[in-house]
């Protein structure tokens, strides 16, 4: 639901940014933050960490989790702003975002499920 949720508010979070008025930016924040990203972020921790056999539980979600936030979350400022200075829309952001997306729901529902192991 938290990806189906972001996917849908990707494009509109940043058309309210572009408006630069102080109660849009707040309200597309309010739904984003809270909403959106909480959603895919509350049940993270379960479903990574099912992946793993209980040997290597910690230091495969840690090794996992931090090297992709690293690569993916760290390069994500910078990319963006890229794709911003190229067309001076925020239309190619959002696009990346649900790139993203679209990464993470293929990932999401190819890894195993472990609730009958």
């Amino acid at each position: 639901m938290g990806l189906i949720a972001t996917t849908a508010f990707a494009f509109t979070f940043f058309q309210l940014l572009e408006t630069r008025s102080t109660p849009l930016v707040f309200l597309a924040y309010v739904v984003a933050m809270p909403v959106c990203k909480d959603m895919v972020s509350g049940p993270q921790a379960a479903l990574v960490a099912e992946q793993f056999d209980a040997k290597a539980r910690f230091s495969g979600v840690s090794t996992g989790r931090e090297i992709g936030g690293a690569f993916f979350g760290g390069s994500a400022p910078f990319v963006g702003t890229a794709l911003f200075a190229s067309t001076g829309s925020t239309d190619l952001v959002a696009v990346y975002v649900l790139a993203a997306f679209a990464l993470t729901f293929v990932a999401v529902f190819s890894g195993r499920e472990t609730a009958r192991d």
